[in-house]
C-alpha cells in the first residue's frame, strides 16, 4: 500500500507535507484505521485530519 501512495504521490506532484483528509465507514476497525495512520507518518505524512460521520437513523 505504501508503494501505491507512492506512486500516486508522484504521478499527482504532491508532498509529504500537503494534507490528507481520512474518511472511513463504521465497518472499518479502529486497528486498520491506526496502521493507515502509522503508515502515514512513517512515510512522512505531517497534516493528517480525521473527518467525523454518523450515520443517520433511517428510522427517524
Amino acid at each position: 500500500m505504501a508503494d501505491a501512495l507512492s506512486r500516486i504521490y508522484k504521478v499527482q506532484g504532491r508532498i509529504a507535507e500537503d494534507p490528507i483528509e481520512l474518511i472511513f465507514h463504521d465497518e472499518v476497525s479502529w486497528d486498520f484505521v491506526v496502521k493507515i495512520y502509522d503508515m502515514l507518518t512513517a512515510m512522512g505524512a505531517a497534516h493528517i485530519s480525521f473527518v467525523m460521520t454518523e450515520q443517520m437513523d433511517e428510522s427517524r
